[in-house]
This record gives structure tokens, sequence and C-alpha cells, in this order.
């Protein structure tokens, strides 16, 4: 696909120019401390008396931006601009290159990404050898995006283009590229900076009627999501997938029909992470029908299957899979007693059943001279670091998970070392 002609009203607008810092500035900056206070600020500031204090707050922003950055991105954040709200929603990068290496041998040489934020995806797949044109709304994000671009695929034929993306995108429908779109979610801010996610997809941007009418129209479409996206909100024919990545659920795609290339309709792809961020790692892949688990008897261990799987609504088929069973109708827990299964999800070993009633287990703690240093619960209105302070505070470290078993509350004495089964 080919952009057409724009009407006036979509007219790209000119990208903002990064400030012209000079090396000291930055060398500066490079010595305040993670969370820098007024002295600190003054300090340094004081190293570079001429420059600007917008550039000044510039340095000290991505300096600190860039830092917090590296866990998601590696060292490639050292060279590339950010935004927090960028960061936030950014992809991790070996699942953008996971996506867009499989478009790449599907045949698809061109990608339009819509929204493209501070520019991760887009990166992603210029390095994948996909041409790329971004479009961002926001100036700063768009100036971010270029710079990211510029820096991590440098010899790509890419570009960003500063437009509304609902208004910008007139496609001409030969199927030459792929839409990707990752619609903003995120609006106003918590008191620790962070951005409040937005739940309704109907107030995401695009929203998802928008979303919807588009991927029908121009089916090579995928659609990166919030997790919790509602499966019935999808048509049969799109194919959802649930990611996580170490065990952190991190986000949804949607595939349309025209990319999705075999795909389930539902599955979680389970990814393990590597040493470089952007090295998609070995993966484990689940799908099924979402039919609930056959309730089990307690059995040697218990598997706390990994979000991708519980958020995808496969518990049931993983049971199956494992040759485990639920707990309690309703729980997301499984047990069994052969082979312990190793890959998806924590897996403990039941050392003992407790009483869930508080005075009670309390005492049976007592008794065996254990105090509780970690409490998971699911299926249980309770708060674990109120139950922790009325627990005992002294003897050896243990574990508890607190339940249902069969329908009735328990809590269960669990070892996390197990060794995986054949």
């Amino acid at each position: 696909m080919q952009p057409a002609s724009e009407p006036p009203a979509a007219r790209p607008a000119p990208l903002p120019a990064q400030p012209d810092i000079p090396a000291a500035a930055w060398e500066a900056a490079a010595l305040l401390p993670d969370v820098p206070g007024p002295t600190d600020l003054q300090r340094l500031r004081a190293r570079n008396p001429t420059l600007a204090t917008e550039h000044w707050t510039f340095v000290v922003n991505q300096t600190l931006l860039r830092r917090r950055a590296t866990t998601k991105l590696g060292p490639e954040a050292a060279r590339m601009l950010l935004t927090a709200d960028g960061l936030e929603q950014a992809s991790r990068p070996a699942v953008a290159v996971r996506r867009f290496r499989d478009l790449h041998r599907q045949g698809w040489r061109s990608v339009l990404d819509l929204g493209c934020g501070i520019g991760v995806d887009a990166a992603a797949a210029a390095r994948e050898g996909l041409a790329v044109v971004a479009v961002e709304q926001d100036g700063t994000a768009a100036m971010s995006a270029a710079h990211n671009l510029a820096a991590l695929a440098p010899h790509a034929p890419a570009r960003v283009v500063r437009a509304d993306a609902c208004e910008w995108v007139a496609l001409q429908q030969d199927g030459d590229a792929v839409v990707y779109l990752d619609p903003g979610r995120r609006r106003g801010h918590h008191r620790d900076g962070t951005t409040r996610r937005v739940g309704d997809p109907a107030q995401w941007q695009p929203p998802w009627p928008w979303i919807e009418a588009f991927a029908r129209d121009h089916p090579a479409t995928v659609v990166k999501v919030a997790p919790g996206i509602d499966r019935d909100l999808v048509g049969r024919d799109v194919a959802v997938e649930w990611l996580s990545v170490g065990g952190n659920l991190v986000e949804a795609d949607l595939w349309f029909p025209a990319v999705r290339n075999g795909r389930p309709a539902r599955s979680a792809v389970l990814l393990t992470p590597t040493a470089d961020p952007w090295t998609p790692g070995p993966s484990r892949t689940l799908h099924g029908d979402g039919e609930p688990a056959p309730v089990a008897p307690l059995g040697a261990w218990l598997l706390e299957p990994d979000p991708a799987v519980i958020r995808s609504g496969l518990v049931g088929d993983l049971a199956v899979r494992v040759g485990a069973g639920s707990t309690s109708d309703g729980i997301a827990y499984l047990t069994g007693d052969g082979p312990v299964p190793a890959g998806w999800g924590r897996v403990s070993r039941i050392l003992d059943v407790l009483p869930a009633r508080t005075k009670l287990l309390r005492a049976r703690l007592r008794g065996l001279g254990l105090r509780p240093t970690e409490i998971r619960t699911r299926g249980l209105n309770l708060d674990p670091q109120r139950l922790r302070g009325e627990l005992p505070g002294s003897g050896a470290p243990a574990a508890l998970v607190m339940t249902r078993v069969a329908g009735e509350p328990v809590a269960l004495l669990v070892d996390d070392d197990l060794a995986p089964g054949a």
C-alpha cells in the first residue's frame, strides 16, 4: 500500500528539531544520581552556565530516561531519544523483532506503522529488512522516532511522518505494505509520574471502532493491544496472541486475516529472555479451545501457569498438555502427580495442607517452627500483607499458597526447589 494524495487538513507537520547540546552537558548529567535533588541539579548545571535552561532540562530528562530504559531496551537506550509515555508503551524489542521477522518471512517488504510513538517497533521492522513509514502525531515522540530510526537502523529505507494517523492514512489497496497499529492506551498520570492506562478500547487513540473498520478494509493489519483485551470483542477470523517475556505478560497481538498465516484463534506465547533485549529467545506456544480445566485431587506439585496462559484462557488446555487438573473450579492453579512440567509457569512441591483460618493457621505454623516469608493467593479475598502480620514472625522461612481446593479455602505449604521431570 502506498500513501495516496493527502487532503490539505491531513498534510504532515514538520518534525521539531533536536536541540544542539554540547558534549560537556551530557557528561555533567551522567554524574547525576538516579533520583537527583535540587543541589545535585544546581551543582552540575553550574558546569555549563551558558546552556539554556530548557536544554539542561532536556539533557537531564534524557539521561534519567535512558538509565530507566536500559532494562527494557538494553545498551541501545544510550543512543536513543525517549519520552516517559513512549517508553512505558514501547514494545519489548525482542517481541517487536519476532513480529516483524514473521511478517518478513511471509513475504511482506514494507510496513506502515500508525502511531509509532518513540519508534521501537519501527526500528525493529527496519532491522528486519522492511521499508518503514512511521506516522506519529505528537511532535516530541515523532522527533524521538526519527532520531531512533537513524540511530538504530541508519541504512534502512525508513522515514517518520508527523500527522494524525486517522486523518493521514489514505491508502491504495494494492497490498504491498502491511499495517501495524499500536493505539495509545494511556492518558493522564499517577502520582509517581507513570501514565494511567485506558481500559476501555473505545477510548484508545485511535479508538477500537476505527481500528476494526480500518482492518476490515485493510486485512493485512497487525494490532498490538493491552493483554486484557476481551476475546469476544475480536472477530473469529482474527488470531489473538498473548505474549509473555520471562514470565511477565507484556502485550497481546491481533493478526487479521491477510497476515494470520495459520495462527490459531487464540494462543499463548512464552518467550525466554536473552542477554540482548533485541534478540528473541526460545519460545513455547500453547493454543486450544479454552475449555476449563477438570478438577483433580491435590497431587505432589502445584503449577501456577504463566500469565499469558491464564489471560488467554488456555489453563484447561495446559492441564491436558501436562496431565494435570485444577485445584478447584475457576482456580488457575494446576496440580498433578506426574513428571513435573517445565517451562509453563512456577512449579512448587506441596509439603502440607494447612487450615486457612488465621487462628488455626497461626497455631500450626508456630507448632512447625515456621514463619511465612512469602504468601501467594488466588481465589480468596484476603490481603497477603495483612495476613503476614497476623502469623508468626519468627522461625524458619516458609512459603504459603492461599487458595481453594475442591471449593474449600486452604493454606498450602510449598517449596519451589523442585526439579522438572522428563
